[in-house]
C-alpha cells in the first residue's frame, strides 16, 4: 500500500491534533479540591469518561484498520516458510560438503599451530634449565639476551649456537666459582689452623689462673671457716644473753596480760549479765505480740468462716443435690444409647460436685 492510500486510511480515526490540543486545553486544567467538592469530581469524571471514550474508539479503529494487513502478513510469511523448507535441505547439503574442506583445512592449521607451539616451548624450557629470566620481552640467562621475537624465528642451527654460548659462559662461570671456593677452603684452613693455636695457649694461659684461682679460694674458704667459728661463738653467747632478757620481758608482758585478761572477764560478764536481761524483756515482749496477734487473726478467721458459714452449706447442699441426681435416675435408660449419654452427662455432674465439695471446704 502507497503513502496517499495510507494516509488516507488514518483519516479513519476520526480525530486530529488540533482536536487532542483543545481536548488537553479544556481537561487539563481540571482540578478537584478535595472530598467535598463534588462539583469539581463530577466535570473531572465526565471529562475522563470523554477521553476513555475516544480512545477505545481509536484502537477499536486501529484493529480494525490492521485486519487486513495482518492477513496480508501471515499468508506472506507462510509463503515465504513454504519456500524456505525446499530450499533448506538443498543449502545444509551443500554446508555439509563445503564443511569436509573447511574441517581438513582447520585440523592442518591447528597442526601447525601445536607443533609450533610445542617448538617454542621446548626452547623456553632449554633456555629455563639454565635458569633464564624473562621480562615480557627478553630472556635473559649467564648475560646473554635473546627477544622473544629471534627465540621464535631463530633456525635450529642458531638456537643451538644461543645454547653452546649459554653452556661456555656457565661452565667458565662455575670453573671461577669452583677456584674461589678452592681458595676460600684454604685460607679458612689456614684459619682454623691459627684459631687452635690460639685456643691452646689460651688454654694453657686459663689452666695456670684456673690453678691460681682454687689455690686463692682454698685460702679464703680457710679464713672464712675461722671467721664463721668466731662469729657463731659471738651469737651464741648474744643468743644466751639475749634469751634471758626475752624470759624476763615474757613474764612481765605474762603478769600484764593476766590484768589485762582477768579485767576483760569481768567487764564481758557484766555485758552478758545486761545483754541476757535486755534479750529476756525483748523476747516476752516479742512472744506477747505474737500471742496478740495470732489471737487477733484466729478471731478474723473465725468470724469469716461464720460469715461463709451459710453459703458453704449452700454449697455442700448442692454438691450433694447432684450426686443424688445420678443415684436417683440410675436405672431409667434402657437404650445403651441413653445410657451412655447419661452415664457422660453424670461423671460431668460428679466432677462438678467434688470441685464445689472441694472448694466449699476451703471458705
Amino acid at each position: 500500500m502507497d503513502k496517499t492510500a495510507i494516509d488516507k486510511e488514518l483519516t479513519k480515526y476520526n480525530i486530529t491534533d488540533a482536536a487532542i490540543a483543545t481536548l488537553k486545553q479544556n481537561y487539563m486544567q481540571l482540578m478537584v479540591k478535595g472530598i467535598e467538592d463534588k462539583d469539581g469530581f463530577k466535570k473531572v469524571h465526565e471529562a475522563r469518561m470523554d477521553i476513555v471514550k475516544r480512545r477505545t474508539s481509536v484502537e477499536k479503529t486501529r484493529k480494525d484498520l490492521k485486519a487486513d494487513s495482518l492477513e496480508y502478513g501471515r499468508r506472506v510469511d507462510a509463503e515465504a516458510k513454504r519456500i524456505t523448507g525446499l530450499l533448506q535441505p538443498i543449502e545444509d547439503h551443500l554446508a555439509e560438503q563445503e564443511k569436509i574442506v573447511t574441517d581438513e583445512l582447520a585440523r592442518i592449521k591447528a597442526q601447525k599451530e601445536a607443533e609450533e607451539a610445542a617448538r617454542i616451548r621446548a626452547r623456553v624450557n632449554r633456555l629455563f634449565e639454565f635458569g633464564a629470566r624473562f621480562d615480557g620481552e627478553n630472556y635473559t640467562a649467564y648475560g646473554l639476551v635473546i627477544p622473544a621475537t629471534i627465540l621464535k624465528a631463530a633456525t635450529d642451527e642458531q638456537f643451538a649456537s644461543f645454547v653452546k654460548q649459554i653452556e661456555d659462559v656457565k661452565q667458565a662461570e662455575e670453573d671461577e666459582a669452583r677456584r674461589k671456593a678452592e681458595e676460600e677452603a684454604r685460607i679458612k684452613a689456614e684459619e682454623e689452623a691459627k684459631r687452635k693455636a690460639e685456643e691452646e695457649r689460651l688454654a694453657k694461659i686459663a689452666a695456670e689462673q684456673e690453678a691460681e684461682r682454687q689455690r686463692l679460694e682454698e685460702a679464703a674458704r680457710i679464713q672464712k671457716a675461722e671467721e664463721e667459728r668466731l662469729q657463731k661463738q659471738r651469737e651464741e653467747f648474744e643468743r644466751k644473753v639475749r634469751e634471758e632478757q626475752e624470759k624476763i620481758e615474757a613474764e612481765k608482758r605474762r603478769q600484764e596480760e593476766e590484768k589485762i585478761r582477768q579485767a576483760e572477764m569481768e567487764k564481758a560478764k557484766a555485758e552478758a549479765a545486761e545483754k541476757a536481761r535486755i534479750e529476756a524483756e525483748e523476747k516476752a515482749r516479742r512472744e506477747a505480740e505474737e500471742k496478740a496477734e495470732a489471737e487477733r487473726k484466729a478471731k478474723e478467721e473465725a468470724e469469716r468462716r461464720e460469715a461463709l458459714r451459710p453459703d458453704k452449706e449452700k454449697l455442700m447442699a448442692f454438691a450433694r443435690d447432684l450426686k443424688a441426681f445420678y443415684t436417683e435416675r440410675a436405672g431409667q435408660f434402657k437404650s445403651f444409647q441413653g445410657v451412655s449419654v447419661f452415664e457422660e452427662t453424670c461423671e460431668i455432674l460428679l466432677a462438678v460436685a467434688t470441685t464445689l465439695e472441694k472448694k466449699a471446704n476451703e471458705l
